[in-house]
């Protein structure tokens, strides 16, 4: 339960009293919205669901971005760090990798080097690339540094000399009936202060 404070409530604190506020909460300002204080808080969270079974080129030596997952968020602090989750629905060849975008400039991958197999995440070895799909959740946090509005892009490419084709909330082999199952994908941006 939120405590409100109305009237001169803080003006009769003497010039010593302390208001205490504990890691889960914060002290926003009624007037402009804007967080006063807090301790380790989400601040806010945007999120997206796409129910859309798609398509998406997995090129070679290159990256697609994803774009009916994109989403933005607007830090309220430039010290803020973003939490970026992907619940994924879909089914690709395994020789693919996924990598992180943000405003369309590739964020994220292993940074041993530059090579085409080199991702932020691998979609697993699966023989069956034609009728069950699988569910998996990628997350990241990133220190943007900016109160500007930022939008994160997930993209895939290729890890191999060949191209493949990313199947979201599908199979490959069929955009649903019985034993080709379908599902649901979901992304979450959450500031973090």
């Amino acid at each position: 339960m939120p405590l409100n404070i109305t009237g001169g409530g803080l003006n009769t604190l003497s010039n010593n009293s302390t208001i205490t506020i504990d890691d889960n909460t914060a002290l926003v300002s009624r007037a402009t919205g804007t967080v006063i204080d807090a301790g380790s808080t989400i601040l806010q969270t945007v999120f997206l669901r796409y129910d859309q079974r798609t398509t998406w080129s997995a090129p070679v030596s290159a990256s697609t971005i994803v774009s009916d997952l994109n989403l933005s968020i607007t830090p309220m602090f430039p010290t803020s760090r973003i939490l970026i989750t992907y619940m994924l629905s879909f089914e690709v060849h395994h020789d693919t990798v996924f990598r992180l975008g943000r405003n369309n400039v590739e964020l994220v991958r292993n940074n041993t080097d530059g090579g085409r197999w080199s991702g932020w995440a691998n979609p697993g070895y699966d023989q069956d690339t034609d009728s069950t799909p699988k569910t998996t959740i990628y997350m990241h946090i990133d220190s943007p540094a900016t109160t500007s509005t930022i939008t994160y892009n997930l993209m895939v490419g290729s890890s191999s000399a060949s191209a493949y084709t990313l199947c979201m909330n599908r199979n490959v082999g069929n955009v649903g009936s019985d034993d080709r199952e379908t599902g649901i994908s979901y992304v979450m941006l959450q500031e973090i202060k």
